[in-house]
């Protein structure tokens, strides 16, 4: 009786282990293919529905003005001429001063402005690549300082980093490339902290490295990418999608789409990223959720993006299953650039393919703008201002009138700025609304475009070995922790950090906790069958014994 009870409870262990290893796995992707009609279908309606809640864009639009405008939007249009108002008006208000610490807000405007067509060396005076010369700023806020400051610099072909006498440290191209390359992980990829790579700060990086991928000079770059990629054909979810902090989301995956667009990388087709669930795309949108109407049906013409699928993790950003402005602008420019990649334009950051203008003289508090000070809020998907809770830091820098030298790109060399640098006076940095708007931008040499997705007209009337140069000493780190604000997002949503990182009122005394391991890859079949073997050999096993032990040769 006790060899039978041993014989029980070795077969019952093994069944137990089977069932938990069975409880481990996550479901199966279901496989399917994604068609570009299906995508071009969702992104015009998410187009739709951003023009109908983003009527008076001002300085929180500029992700939806980046995007909209990209996506082949006219840009004479009144959307974009309200916007560059409201933003030229702000900017103004502010002296300039847009943030004490965090410098990504002028990489952020200078995108925006020049995605519609606008140069940012000259907003009412003001040349907003002066302030991303001083080198120590631009990485005071963390690792995303300087990819966004490359991204900006390298955006169009007539702009240049001007070169300042007052900073310890000078900003050049070479230095933003360098840091990058210095911060690379151990097993490839980039993360804002510890040692594991993240989705969406590696697709980023990738982002603002693409430019030299395969380029004559660069070949740690190259290098460096090709590693990262490899890490994040790994990091990819059964779904095809991909996660941050441990949270499958829609912003990872869009930072993913644009990162492979930028490389001229079809993740539909490249097997590197094609092979799971729906592939990137097809993830991306299963995050997209109709517009309720007033009757409370669902809209079949618009819709946004939820950051999270209803049921899922709350990583600290929006409420699963509700549709949230800082993932509809992300998914937006990701479709964006998928387009622009299928339609063998430039990258969605490239704008090498629009001639700049000076942007028109705006007096602020002028008729009164939507988007100046005081009137910059964003409204969400429920038609409600959402509070931006990332608040302004106390104090700021006075900002002299500087030579007109530059830093020229690629070479380096110096060569003479056009347009006089007005002085920012001393200001506190007020807070602003929390960006719900996308980034979009038109091309004067789209409006002919006949691809399904480039729709000129509003949508809204339809209802290793190569070294890089040494610079003088860049550091490994900032030594701050990335601003977040409460609800843990930092840079209007670009990068996720924990809610335990740094905030306004911590900030400089905690650091966010590193990102977890992400699961190994592979299927949830293979997965079951491994479960299986382990939990039916241990039964099996049990049983061999308890025969052996009957026979006399245990």
């Amino acid at each position: 009786m006790v060899e039978k009870e041993k014989m029980r409870k070795l077969t019952c262990l093994g069944l137990a282990l089977l069932l938990f290893l069975l409880a481990w796995q996550e479901p199966a992707a279901v496989s399917a293919s994604v068609t570009a009609g299906e995508a071009d279908s969702v992104w015009k309606r998410t187009k739709a529905y951003i023009l109908d809640i983003d009527k008076e864009p001002g300085y929180d639009s500029q992700w939806f003005a980046l995007g909209l405008a990209r996506s082949g939007m006219d840009l004479n249009s009144s959307y974009f001429q309200t916007f560059y108002k409201n933003v030229a008006s702000y900017i103004t208000e502010k002296k300039g001063e847009l943030h004490r610490v965090k410098y990504t807000e002028y990489s952020k405007a200078i995108l925006a402005l020049t995605a519609v067509g606008k140069d940012a060396r000259d907003v009412n005076g003001y040349n907003l690549f002066w302030y991303l010369a001083d080198f120590s700023m631009v990485t005071r806020q963390g690792f995303n300082g300087p990819i966004w400051a490359l991204l900006a610099l390298n955006s169009n072909p007539a702009y240049e980093i001007p070169l300042r006498d007052d900073v310890d440290q000078q900003t050049t191209e070479e230095v933003l490339v360098e840091y990058l390359l210095r911060r690379e992980v151990s097993q490839g990829g980039w993360s804002l902290i510890g040692d594991t790579a993240d989705a969406d700060i590696t697709a980023m990086t990738i982002q603002a490295l693409a430019p030299y991928y395969h380029r004559e000079g660069y070949e740690a770059v190259t290098a460096a990418i090709d590693r990262a990629l490899v890490r994040l054909s790994d990091m990819q979810r059964p779904t095809g999608g991909f996660a941050s902090m441990g949270a499958d989301n829609s912003e990872s995956c869009a930072q993913v789409l644009v990162a492979l667009c930028a490389l001229g990388i079809d993740p539909q087709k490249d097997s590197r990223f094609s092979g799971r669930g729906s592939g990137v795309v097809g993830d991306l949108l299963s995050y997209y959720k109709p517009q309720k109407g007033a009757d409370g049906k669902d809209r079949t013409d618009r819709g946004g993006f939820m950051h999270v699928r209803p049921g899922g993790q709350n990583n600290g950003g929006a409420a699963p299953g509700e549709i949230d402005g800082m993932a509809t602008e992300q998914a937006f420019y990701a479709f964006t650039a998928y387009r622009r990649l299928l339609d063998g334009k430039s990258a969605l950051y490239d704008m090498s393919d629009l001639s700049l203008k000076k942007g028109e003289t705006v007096v602020p508090g002028e008729d009164d703008p939507p988007g100046s000070e005081g009137n910059s809020g964003k409204t969400e998907g429920n038609g409600q201002k959402k509070d931006d809770s990332k608040k302004g830091d106390d104090g700021s820098t006075s900002k002299g009138n500087q030579s007109s030298k530059t830093t020229k790109k690629p070479s380096g060399t110096k060569k003479k700025a056009t347009g006089a640098i007005k002085t920012a006076g001393a200001k506190k940095s007020s807070g602003t609304k929390r960006s719900s708007g996308g980034s979009g931008q038109n091309q004067n040499t789209e409006n002919s475009d006949t691809s399904e997705i480039s729709d000129t007209s509003d949508v809204s009337e339809l209802s290793e070995s190569s070294e890089i140069p040494e610079s003088s000493g860049i550091p490994e780190s900032s030594g701050i922790p990335e601003a977040a604000d409460a609800d843990g997002w930092s840079f209007a949503g670009e990068e996720y950090v924990p809610d335990s990182s740094a905030s306004p009122e911590t900030e400089g005394n905690q650091e966010a906790a590193p990102p977890e391991e992400d699961r190994p890859k592979g299927s949830a079949p293979y997965g079951i069958l491994v479960a299986c073997i382990l939990g039916c050999g241990i039964a099996g096993g049990g049983a061999v014994w308890y025969r052996g032990k009957r026979k006399g040769n245990g």
